[in-house]
């Protein structure tokens, strides 16, 4: 494997670049539900604002491909990363739920257009044959980033709730400058003209993929991030109101545990 990485660096970097940017993701989401009940949120509410995120993620992945396309991979990954560190700095600093929803949508919006890019930036570098094991090292890099960001997150939430909030939108910088300096520009040849007008919610295309040959695996991979994305929310408040685990501990234990058992994948 380290042989590969020696004949295409740039593999490497982009792995790292994900696994860096999940890190600060990691640091934050199990702490969402105890954040939000720092301002007497309800349950219905964390589970909206936890949600709010898929949707920004929903709507704005096709358009971030399509600007990826016209204008390269590297310039959409940095702007995400800006995007995603401003978000988690507005989370950090926000007093009321209204500008929690915003900054959770504005991590959703932003964090799609990193890992739309950072997938185009794989297909563009590896050929068919390799394809399929760079895509499963992709998503090896984003579990890899859960299992470590949580228990820092754990661990900082111990001195400050707003800690790892902060903490995250540093780490989002330094991986933009990692990018800047060392992420190499991937597509060869960019479109000629942006066409947005099918980005943002195409429901023809929706609709022929789900008849298609891989709408059976489409329907299977909603169904995974449907129960994952309970689990997410489901765990946290279950362990401070049933167990009676601290905001400190959860992080540790069942996500990081989901996140290990995520990492099984060819290599």
């Amino acid at each position: 494997m380290l042989g590969r990485f020696r004949n295409n660096p740039q593999l490497f970097f982009i792995y790292l670049t994900i696994f860096i940017n999940l890190v600060g993701f990691g640091m934050v989401f199990p702490l969402l539900p105890f954040y939000a009940r720092e301002f007497q949120a309800s349950e219905t509410l964390i589970g909206l604002l936890a949600s709010s995120f898929a949707v920004g993620e929903f709507f704005f992945a096709p358009i971030w491909g399509r600007l990826s396309d016209r204008f390269g991979r590297k310039p959409v990954i940095l702007t995400s990363l800006l995007g995603i560190s401003f978000a988690f700095g507005s989370f950090a600093v926000a007093n009321n739920l209204t500008w929690l929803f915003i900054a959770r949508f504005l991590q959703g919006v932003f964090s799609a257009g990193t890992f739309t890019s950072a997938s185009a930036y794989v297909a563009d570098i590896t050929t068919r044959q390799e394809r399929i094991q760079g895509m499963s090292k992709l998503g090896a890099s984003v579990a890899a980033g859960f299992i470590f960001g949580p228990a820092v997150g754990g661990i900082l939430s111990s001195l400050n709730h707003q800690l790892p909030f902060f903490a995250a939108s540093a780490l989002t910088i330094v991986n933009l400058i990692f990018v800047q300096i060392l992420l190499k520009e991937s597509l060869k040849v960019k479109e000629e003209r942006l066409v947005l007008k099918e980005g943002f919610l195409n429901i023809k295309a929706m609709y022929h993929g789900l008849r298609g040959e891989l709408g059976t695996l489409f329907i299977l991979i909603f169904l995974w991030s449907y129960a994952l994305s309970n689990n997410q929310v489901a765990i946290p408040l279950f362990g401070a109101e049933v167990l009676v685990i601290s905001a400190v501990t959860i992080p540790v234990s069942p996500i990081s545990i989901m996140a290990i058992i995520d990492t099984n994948v060819p290599i």
